[in-house]
Formats: C-alpha cells, structure tokens, sequence
C-alpha cells in the first residue's frame, strides 16, 4: 500500500529524525516503495543551512539524497510555493478580526514577511492582550503602535514569556530543566499550587 510521509516545518527537524528520514527516504528510492514524501521548509532556513554547512540539517540531507542519484533517475524534486500576497494576507487578518480595518490589516500582513505562524502570532497577541482591542475587536490604540510588534516568531515569544506570571514562568523553567521525559513525581511538585 502506498504511504505518505508529511514533515512540517523540515527545516527544525532534530538530527535523529533526520537520520530516519535520510535513512528511510534511501531505502524507498532503492527498494522501489511506494512513498511519498512532502517536507516543508522556508527557503531562508535552507539557504541558511546550505551556507554554513550545517551538519545534521534537513539542507544536508536533501543534498545528500540529489548527490546520490543520477539526474535521470532522481526521484526527488523540489516544489518551490510562492509567498502569499500581502492581500492575501490581509484576507487572513480580516477574517479573524473583521473589524480590525484594512490599513491595520496590512500593517500585520507586512510586518509578518510573510511568515504565517507570526501572523497569526500577531493577531493571538492583538486578541489576547488588554488595550490593543475595543469590545467589538476595532483597534483601540493608533494604528503606528503595531509597529511595537516584534518581527520574528523568536521575539514574539521572548514578549509572550516576560508577561505570563510568576507561576507559569516556575512551571515552564522547571519543565525546560526537566527535559523530554518527564517524572511523574517531578510533575506532581512542578504542579503543585498551580492553578489555570
């Protein structure tokens, strides 16, 4: 049976889950299996990856599957998506804020660089935080002041962690210290006087 293998966001992915793509995207081209295999990525982050000669990237590995094939035989092609248009964008904004406005609509859409995760980032911050919305979700303050917003997904979560609380900034620094494989009896202390 044919399977389809979905990688988002490739560009992030840790050198283990590298490895078992590499390994498995190898053996499919060899044993003639029926996979298909979609890896998404920003073109910046591979570009990024390829200049600096990142062992253990995703740029590596797709560089090492084009190297291993023929150009004849090459299973592997790269579909480049086009960004979407800042009207697009500002269609995205408007249907989650319908009464945002046009022009601060396109001011997120702008500040996004067309990165979707940030502005949906923007439009959580806009939704979320006091003073940035009147009740029926109008822009409250002048449009010059979504400019404050930060510029990268990175930024807006340094912002988002500096106003979260003492309590959730005790769990979070715990759970980062705890790692990936969590102890439940560590859970129960981290938890304890928590309250959401």
């Amino acid at each position: 049976d044919p399977v389809i293998l979905f990688i988002d966001d490739g560009h992030w992915a840790d050198p283990l889950t590298l490895r078992v793509t590499n390994r498995l995207l190898r053996s499919a081209a060899q044993e003639g299996w029926p996979l298909l295999t979609i890896i998404t990525a920003w073109d910046e982050s591979l570009r990024t990856q390829s200049l600096e000669e990142t062992p253990d990237s995703l740029a590596q590995v797709l560089s090492n599957l084009d190297a291993a094939e023929s150009p004849s035989s090459n299973p592997f092609h790269e579909h480049r998506l086009t960004a979407l248009s800042i009207d697009h964008l500002v269609r995205l904004v408007l249907a989650r804020l319908p009464n945002l406005g046009e022009t601060a609509a396109a001011v997120l859409a702008r500040r996004s660089s067309g990165d979707l995760d940030l502005l949906f980032d923007f439009i959580d911050e806009l939704q979320q935080a006091p003073g940035w919305l009147d009740d029926q979700e109008a822009l409250s303050v002048s449009i010059n002041t979504l400019d404050n917003l930060p510029s990268s997904a990175a930024d807006m979560a340094r912002r988002r962690l500096r106003t979260i609380g003492k309590e959730l900034t005790r769990v979070l620094c715990r759970a980062s210290a705890q790692g990936v494989e969590f102890d439940e009896i560590v859970l129960g202390n981290v938890g304890e006087g928590f309250s959401v």
